[in-house]
């Protein structure tokens, strides 16, 4: 018979479980996408904007959907996934900056119409329940059909954020089915995202990824979870001609392309989205955005404390600088 362990061991035991936990609990820092800060977003660039809504059974949901000004059709959509606070001002700006790049885009909801979290204790609560893969999967689904009415089913990418990085991986590891119901997205983007899929040990068989994924890690976020997914990655590209890869931003904080939150790192959070753009184009076989086109379409944005006209000079020389950096 194992003798159990005495008092003082157990207690060393529930202590190291306690910290073993507390990046779990804690990992969001103080990323909320500028909610409790009261950050919005710039003004609108040049582009349609309406709110949209679609459902799974009685469950309405809430997007916004952006597109390219008086283009009723683009060529190319994009869905934009949402951090754990839900659909926001940062979410409605990036979408917009994708319009101006020439996507519908559709900043999804999956917590559902009138439900925004304003506090970390709602956004833990709710994003727990809807992670479970029988609510979020159907839920991903109906907002990747409500963008297939507004672009071909064959030029759709995804971004996420936070939890929305999560939704993007949900994307590529099962193509045409569950959250890619109707639809395989050529590439994915996931920015300071998680990893793990919503069902427990539910991960990509060999050979089976044929979405290109870009990953944008903050070394803030630790390197495990990165290290799993990446070896799950090149296991499920094997033998497919998909393209992946990662980058680390070093000294970076969980939430770091958030201008409205404290952590915010701007030269990370531009070269990253430059990055994404030219991955998108490569994998949607269409030419690599410009360095002048970067720097038109660069949304002014500033942190918490700054103002918008500081942040936006440079945010626009950046940009230039971020695409040359990946060309």
């Amino acid at each position: 018979q194992t003798p159990r362990p005495s008092f003082l061991a157990r207690c060393i035991m529930r202590v190291l479980s306690a910290l073993a936990l507390f990046p779990v609990v804690s990992g969001h820092g103080t990323a909320d996408a500028g909610v409790t800060s009261g950050w919005h977003r710039p003004e609108a660039l040049d582009v349609d904007t309406e709110v949209v809504e679609y459902s799974v059974g009685d469950f309405v949901m809430e997007g916004w959907l952006a597109k390219p000004k008086g283009v009723a059709s683009p060529t190319k959509g994009v869905l934009v996934a949402h951090q754990w606070m839900g659909l926001g001002e940062y979410e409605k700006m990036r979408a917009e900056e994708m319009a101006k790049h020439g996507y519908a885009a559709l900043a999804l909801d999956v917590y559902g119409k009138g439900t925004r979290c304003t506090d970390f204790d709602c956004a833990r609560s709710t994003m727990q329940a809807s992670s479970d893969a029988a609510v979020i999967r159907p839920r991903i689904a109906a907002a990747l059909t409500e963008l297939k009415k507004h672009a071909p089913e064959d030029k759709l990418v995804g971004m996420g954020y936070c939890f929305g990085g999560r939704m993007m991986m949900e994307l590529a590891r099962f193509p045409g089915k569950g959250a890619s119901e109707g639809a395989t997205l050529q590439a994915v983007a996931s920015f300071h995202g998680s990893y793990s899929p919503f069902a427990e040990n539910e991960v990509a068989a060999e050979g089976t990824i044929v979405t290109d994924v870009q990953i944008h890690h903050a070394s803030g976020d630790g390197f495990e979870g990165l290290r799993t997914v990446e070896d799950e990655i090149i296991k499920g590209v094997n033998g497919t001609d998909t393209v992946w890869e990662s980058a680390h931003y070093w000294e970076t904080a969980h939430g770091w392309t958030e201008p409205g939150a404290a952590i915010y790192s701007e030269r990370e959070a531009i070269e990253s989205h430059a990055s994404m753009l030219a991955f998108f184009s490569h994998s949607l076989g269409l030419p690599v955005p410009t360095c002048e086109a970067a720097s038109e379409n660069t949304t002014t944005v500033a942190p918490a404390g700054e103002t918008a006209n500081s942040a936006g000079q440079l945010a626009t020389g950046a940009a230039a600088l971020a695409l040359m950096w990946r060309l």
